[in-house]
């Protein structure tokens, strides 16, 4: 099993409807700093275990993370 395709709606840095595709095997996620990689993977960790993680460094999960009155988690 794998997973082939996630819709991320405002969930962090993630403003609006972003869709991605993967391919079966392993995928690389390439960017710059402060463009989504790391909220493209709690985004993952939360669709798949419907809780946030912690932050980085022993830093306690921000409330904000999950914005207020969005829609961001459709089963």
């Amino acid at each position: 099993m794998y997973i082939s395709s996630l819709r991320i709606e405002n969930f962090k840095s993630f403003y609006g409807v972003h869709d991605f595709t993967f391919s079966q095997g392993v995928n690389v996620v390439l960017g710059l700093c402060g463009e989504g990689k790391t909220s493209l993977c709690r985004a993952i960790e939360f669709g798949l275990f419907a809780r946030a993680c912690k932050a980085h460094r022993g830093r306690a999960h921000r409330p904000h993370t999950i914005r207020h009155n969005e829609r961001f988690l459709e089963t």
